[in-house]
């Protein structure tokens, strides 16, 4: 476990901490970080993922599994549908 005490420090018009490159790289993050409260923590959490990664792919093999019937038709029943305009 790596503990650092620190001040918070005026950074500009904000305020903030110096994280120490060897805490950065004892918890392994490198990028992009997600950053949130919890309580009286700050929990600072490694983005190693991009988003949506691998949906494709996901949507790809599903597609393939389905007969491809509509869930719900174009037109209902209960529909009139002489005064639409293409």
């Amino acid at each position: 476990m790596y503990i650092l005490e620190t001040k918070i420090r005026k950074i500009g018009n904000s305020q903030g901490i110096i994280l120490p490159a060897s805490m950065r790289d004892a918890a392994g993050i490198t990028g992009k970080v997600r950053i949130h409260a919890e309580g009286r923590k700050i929990i600072i959490t490694a983005i190693t993922d991009e988003p949506r990664k691998g949906w494709l792919a996901q949507f790809q093999a599903a597609d393939s599994l389905s007969d491809h019937e509509m869930l719900f038709p174009d037109v209902f029943e209960d529909e009139a549908t002489d005064d639409w305009t293409w």
